[in-house]
C-alpha cells in the first residue's frame, strides 16, 4: 500500500499549527491500512484516549463541540452582574438579566424544594385533577380530555397525545396553517414498546412511573395499577403510529381538511373544542381581537391512518386512563427532570438501567439547556459577543458560493435528469436562502429585549418563571396562524452545534456554534475546512434534492416539478444508496443499518462529500499550495478526507449504539466514514486505494 506525498511546502510551525497537528495526529492510527478501514485509520487511536465519560452514553467529536459550547454558555451565564438578589422589575427590563436569573434559580435545588409543591398543585387545579393521586376510583373525570389536551398544548407545549402545532402550509408556505402530526413518545420510538429484546426498557420504564406516583403522595397499590395501565395506553398509542421510515414522502402524509370535516371523519374526540382552548388566550397580533375557528377552518394532518386509529382506541379506555397519561407525560418532560432528590435519584435509576449514565450529571449542563431552549436568542446574543468572529461569516459565505457553482456543475455532467428538470434544480439552486452565524439583530440589545418582553421571571419560583416562559414560547407559535410567513426568521438559536436546510423556505442554516473546530477554524488549511464545514454545506444543499427535498419547489411548496422519467432514476439511484446501507453492519453489536430510515441523511452526506471536494479543488486553482502541518504528511486532497472522517470520531455504549440504529436519521460515526468514502472516486485517488479494497468497491452508489 503506497500514499502519494506531494506538495512539500514550508513548513508552519506556529503555535495553532503545532496544535492542531497534534489533533490529527493523535487522532490516527497510522498502522491501520487507510484502504482497508479508513475510520479506523482517522478515529483509532482516537477512541483509545477517550472512554465514554460514566455521565453519558457516548463519547464523540460532535458532542464535545457540544459540552465546550454548554461550557461557555455556563460561564457566560455566571459571569456579570449578579442578578439573584436583585430588584426583580429591573431584571425584567432586559433579556439577558431574564436567561442568568432563570438559570441561578435553576441551580438552587433548595429554594426549588419549597416552592415546587405550590406551582403543581396550582396546575393540577387547571388539569381537573391527577387521578392517580385521588383516593376515588371512578372511571369518570372531572374534565373534558379534549380541554384537558388542549390546555397541556397551550401552556406546556404538550406532544404526547399528537402534535398540534402552527407552521407554514406544505402546499402554501407563504402562510401558516394548523399541523396535527404523530406524538413524541417516551420510550424514544415505537419498537420499543414492540419488541422482546426491550422489555428492560419497558420494566424501568413503569418502575419509573409507580416510584414518582408513591413520590408525590399516591397509594402504592393504586400507583401499580396505575403505572401498568398509562403504559398499557402509551403502547397501544405508539402500536397505532407509523414508524418513520415509512414516512419521507411528505406529499403523500400530507392530507388538507376542514374542521367541519375531521369532526365528522373523527368524531370520538371534539376537535373544536381542543383549537378552541388552544387559542382562547391567544389574539390576532395587529387587530388585537381573539382568534375563533369555525367549520370552515383548514387542518393539515401528516398520516390520516394514525389519526383515524387514534379514534378508535380513545373510545376502548376509561377517561380517568388518558387522564393519568396525559398528566404523567406533562409531569415527566415539565417537573420531573428539574427535581431535586428524591425525584433526582429516581430519574438516574431509570436512566442508569438503560445505560445513559452510570453517575448523575451536574446540575448544571439541565439548566444550561433549559435557558438555551426557552430563550435561545437571548443566549445567543452573549455567546456570539464572545465566541464567534465574524470573519468565520465572510470565509463560510465564500464556501458556500463555491459549493453551490459545484452542484450546477455536477448536475450540468449527470445525464439521468432531463434539461426541463435541471433547469429547475438550478433555479432552487440560485433562490436557496443562506443564513450563517446569527441574526443580526442579535447585536441590539434592544431589538433582543423586545422579542422577550412578555417573558416574565418570579422571584425564588423557579416552576412559575419556568412555566410562563413555556406558554410565551408556545404563544409566539400560536400567534402566526393568521400572519404570513416570515422568511427572516430563524429556526433555531446561534448557540447550537447544528446545521439545517427547511424546505419550506428552501432556505439553508449554519449557526455560529457549528462554525467551530473541528468543523470549522480561519487557521485550519483551507482543505480541512472544505472536509468539515464545506461538507456540512454540500449536505445541506444536498436536503434540498434527497428524497424529501425534492417534493419542495424553489417557493418551500410540495410540487412535482420533476418529469416522471426523471422521478424513476432518482428512484433507482437512491436505491442504490438504500440497499447498499442496509447491508452495512455496525461490528459493535452485529446490527445491520437501516437504509430506509436514513436513506435521506444518507444521499446527503455522499452528495456533500463530492460538492465540497469539487468546491475544494475549485478554490485551491486560484491560491497558492499552504504550509504543511508539522509531522503530518499528507497532501492536502488526503487532508480534506481526513479531516470530514475525524469529525464522526466517536464511541457508544452497546445499547446506545442499539437505541441510534432503532431511531436515529442518522447513521453511525463508522458508517458515516464508510460508506461516502468508498463511494468516492475522489478519495480512492487521493489515498491511491487499489479497486476492489474494502474503501474503494467496485461497485459505487450515489445520487448527486
Amino acid at each position: 500500500m503506497i500514499i502519494l506525498y506531494k506538495e512539500r511546502n514550508a513548513i508552519c510551525l506556529t503555535p495553532i499549527c503545532v496544535h492542531t497537528a497534534a489533533i490529527i495526529l493523535n487522532s490516527m492510527n497510522a498502522t491501520v491500512d487507510p484502504c482497508e478501514d479508513f475510520f479506523e485509520f482517522a478515529c483509532g487511536n482516537w477512541i483509545k484516549q477517550h472512554p465514554i465519560p460514566d455521565d453519558a452514553p457516548s463519547v464523540s467529536n460532535f458532542e464535545n463541540l457540544g459540552q465546550d459550547l454548554e461550557l461557555a454558555l455556563k460561564e457566560l451565564l455566571e459571569n456579570g452582574p449578579e442578578v439573584i438578589g436583585g430588584n426583580i422589575r429591573e431584571i425584567n427590563k432586559e433579556a439577558v438579566k431574564k436567561a442568568k436569573y432563570f438559570y441561578q434559580m435553576c441551580l438552587n435545588e433548595t429554594e426549588i424544594m419549597t416552592s415546587w409543591r405550590n406551582v403543581f398543585e396550582q396546575v393540577l387545579r387547571t388539569f381537573g385533577g391527577w387521578p392517580s393521586l385521588e383516593s376515588s376510583s371512578d372511571p369518570n373525570i372531572r374534565i373534558r380530555i379534549e380541554r384537558l389536551y388542549g390546555i397541556m398544548v397551550s401552556k406546556f407545549r404538550a406532544d404526547s397525545l399528537f402534535k398540534a402545532t402552527v407552521q407554514p402550509d406544505d402546499k402554501n408556505s407563504d402562510k401558516h396553517i394548523l399541523l396535527i402530526d404523530q406524538p413524541a413518545l417516551n420510550l424514544f420510538a415505537r419498537d420499543f414498546y414492540m419488541l422482546s429484546e426491550t422489555e428492560d426498557e419497558r420494566l424501568a420504564y413503569r418502575t419509573l412511573i409507580r416510584d414518582v406516583l408513591v413520590l408525590l403522595g399516591a397509594d402504592p397499590r393504586i400507583a401499580e395499577r396505575d403505572s401498568l395501565e398509562v403504559l398499557q395506553f402509551e403502547t397501544e398509542l405508539a402500536n397505532i403510529t407509523v414508524s418513520e421510515d415509512q414516512r419521507h414522502d411528505i406529499a403523500e402524509l400530507y392530507t388538507k381538511y376542514t374542521i367541519g370535516e375531521i369532526k365528522e371523519k373523527f368524531p370520538n374526540f371534539d376537535w373544536l373544542l381542543f383549537f378552541t382552548t388552544i387559542f382562547e388566550d391567544i389574539n390576532e397580533q395587529k387587530r388585537k381581537i381573539p382568534i375563533q375557528f369555525e367549520n370552515n377552518e383548514p387542518i393539515v394532518i401528516y398520516g390520516v391512518e394514525f389519526v383515524a386509529r387514534l379514534d378508535k382506541l380513545l373510545p376502548i379506555f376509561e377517561p380517568r386512563v388518558v387522564q393519568n397519561y396525559l398528566t404523567w407525560c406533562w409531569f415527566f418532560k415539565a417537573m420531573l427532570r428539574d427535581l431535586p432528590d428524591p425525584f433526582a435519584l429516581t430519574m438516574f435509576k431509570f436512566y442508569r438501567t438503560l445505560n445513559l449514565m452510570m453517575v448523575q450529571k451536574l446540575r448544571w449542563h439541565g439548566c444550561v439547556t433549559r435557558i438555551n431552549s426557552l430563550m435561545p436568542m437571548a443566549t445567543s446574543s452573549i455567546y456570539v459577543k464572545h465566541h464567534f468572529d465574524n470573519e468565520a461569516k465572510a470565509q463560510v459565505e465564500e464556501m458556500i458560493a463555491l459549493i453551490m457553482e459545484a452542484f450546477v456543475e455536477l448536475l450540468d455532467e449527470e445525464d439521468w435528469l432531463t434539461k426541463e428538470t435541471k433547469a429547475y434544480a438550478k433555479q432552487k439552486i440560485k433562490t436557496m436562502h443562506k443564513k450563517i452565524g446569527y441574526p443580526d439583530y442579535l447585536e441590539n440589545n434592544t431589538a433582543v429585549n423586545l422579542e422577550y418582553e412578555r417573558y416574565i421571571v418570579y422571584e425564588a419560583d423557579y416552576y412559575k418563571t419556568k412555566f410562563q416562559f413555556y406558554e410565551m414560547y408556545q404563544k409566539d407559535i400560536l400567534e402566526r396562524i393568521r400572519m404570513p410567513v416570515d422568511r427572516n426568521r430563524w429556526v433555531a438559536g446561534a448557540a447550537l452545534v447544528n446545521a439545517f436546510y427547511s424546505p419550506n423556505t428552501n432556505e439553508i442554516i449554519f449557526p455560529a456554534g457549528i462554525l467551530q473546530p473541528v468543523f470549522y477554524s480561519k487557521h485550519f488549511p483551507r482543505s480541512m475546512n472544505f472536509g468539515g464545514i464545506g461538507v456540512v454545506i454540500g449536505h445541506e444543499i444536498t436536503h434540498g434534492f434527497d428524497d424529501r427535498g425534492r417534493l419542495y419547489d424553489q417557493f418551500g411548496n410540495i410540487r412535482q416539478w420533476w418529469d416522471n422519467a426523471t422521478i424513476v432514476k432518482f428512484e433507482e439511484k437512491a436505491k442504490c444508496i438504500e440497499d447498499q446501507y442496509s447491508n452495512y453492519i455496525l461490528d459493535q453489536i452485529s446490527m445491520k443499518i437501516n437504509g430506509r430510515s436514513t436513506k435521506g441523511e444518507n444521499i446527503a452526506d455522499n452528495g456533500g462529500l463530492k460538492q465540497a471536494y469539487r468546491a475544494y479543488k475549485k478554490y485551491e486553482r486560484f491560491r497558492s499550495i499552504p504550509q504543511q502541518l508539522p509531522g503530518v504528511n499528507l497532501t492536502q486532497d488526503q487532508l480534506f478526507f481526513l479531516n470530514y472522517a475525524q469529525i464522526w470520531c466517536g464511541i457508544m455504549n452497546d445499547k446506545e449504539a442499539i437505541r441510534k440504529l432503532r431511531t436515529s436519521e442518522h447513521s453511525p460515526g463508522p458508517i458515516r466514514v464508510k460508506g461516502p468514502l468508498s463511494n468516492s472516486v475522489d478519495f480512492a485517488v487521493a489515498y491511491n486505494c487499489p479497486k476492489g479494497s474494502p474503501m474503494n468497491p467496485s461497485q459505487k452508489c450515489r445520487v448527486w
